[in-house]
């Protein structure tokens, strides 16, 4: 009934769409144009200039706008005979007003039927022959228009009052806006010396793993959690920190991800370990004061100490070994269908033996075979 009021009405910003659009054109058969004709929309009117000549596009949107059915427009003033000053308006309505200038006469939702706009040029000069307008969409078929709706879709409407209730996230008396930046939660510390902690936790219990310091949820989703006893785990999500100073990038991301662009990962009185299938690759074991450890779960491949002896070594080289300076091995070493080639240097068996079979060859010219006995250094030949 006549009791019920509207509520404020808006287009829903959740669904896509284009703006309402109208076009008036006023002619002459002959004569230059001059005066106005009158707009009508919903009992409501605006006089636009009868002479495309003497109006901008400014001016048109100005007079669109003084409609008490519209809120804010855009016209493009086109021209169409410089003799009679012809002219096509090319309206858009950017908002319908929030305040709706409706009733039960007279009411759309966002994209009113032509029929409900007319033109009257009685206000042109009589010494102009036979002027017309006429008015037709400049929506193409199928544009989806904007709603004009009440509460935008996102709420109620209280009858009595004329007041929306939004929807949980929507704000605004037409329930239009969504926009939710401001800080839940800030602690601001305004003073120039302060020192002491923008964020405290405290808890009485003692630290326990039975509860939670800290647990941050994004949705039904857990991303981190800090427990009474400090044990801080981080679910389903990477960690990052970039440095403000360079380009260095420090990523830790679950599963399965340790990444250092560059930059240094640095560890001091610790040790840094790499464990697949029991497999080992340690730096900085300081159990034994190992600099580098190598080990699977059946024997320790290679072990090098802090002062640079390798103490065990059980690995196997393909290929060729390069070894410049003295190379100490303890045990056999064996060489299978491979030659021992010396550029300038010498084998030395000491207090040992020598043991050659199959033969020796010896290129001309060469000593034929030298060794240094224990007893009196000197060589024999």
């Amino acid at each position: 009934g006549c009791e019920n009021m509207m509520c404020p009405k808006n287009d829903d910003p959740m669904t896509k769409g284009v703006p309402f659009k109208i076009n008036v054109e006023i002619t002459a058969a002959k004569g230059q144009l001059e005066g106005t004709v009158d707009l009508y929309f919903h009992n409501t009117k605006t006089a636009l200039e009868a002479n495309g000549l003497r109006t901008s596009d400014a001016d048109c949107a100005a007079r669109i706008e003084r409609l008490d059915t519209v809120d804010k427009a855009k016209c493009e003033v086109e021209v169409l005979d410089r003799e009679t000053g012809a002219v096509n308006y090319a309206i858009t309505i950017m908002k319908w007003p929030t305040l709706p200038f409706q009733n039960n006469l007279y009411s759309h939702s966002g994209e009113p039927p032509m029929d409900d706009f007319s033109c009257d040029a009685r206000g042109v000069s009589d010494d102009v022959y036979s002027p017309l307008c006429d008015i037709t969409s400049g929506n193409d078929p199928g544009d989806n228009v904007f709603e004009y709706v009440e509460y935008s879709n996102h709420g109620g409407c209280d009858v009595e009052t004329g007041r929306c209730t939004c929807d949980r996230g929507w704000n605004g008396i037409d329930c239009n806006d969504n926009a939710d930046t401001s800080d839940a939660l800030l602690g601001h510390a305004t003073g120039p010396y302060f020192t002491g902690s923008l964020l405290k936790l405290k808890s009485l219990r003692a630290p326990s793993d039975k509860f939670d310091v800290l647990k941050v949820e994004t949705g039904s989703v857990t991303r981190l959690t800090v427990s009474g006893k400090g044990k801080t785990d981080l679910l389903d999500g990477p960690f990052q920190v970039t440095s403000s100073q360079d380009s260095s990038t420090f990523i830790a991301s679950q599963p399965g991800l340790l990444k250092v662009a560059k930059g240094d990962l640095e560890v001091k009185e610790g040790s840094l370990k790499v464990v697949h299938d029991d497999a080992t690759l340690a730096f900085g074991d300081a159990g034994n004061e190992s600099v580098l450890t190598v080990k699977t779960p059946i024997k320790k491949l290679l072990d090098v100490s802090s002062s640079g002896l390798i103490t065990e070594v059980d690995m196997t080289a393909k290929g060729d070994l390069n070894v410049e300076g003295q190379l100490g091995l303890g045990g056999t070493v064996r060489m299978e269908k491979g030659d021992v080639v010396l550029d300038d240097g010498h084998i030395m068996v000491k207090n040992g033996v020598a043991s050659i079979s199959g033969g020796t060859h010896l290129p001309d010219g060469t000593p034929s075979l030298v060794v240094e006995t224990k007893q009196s250094g000197a060589p024999v030949a």
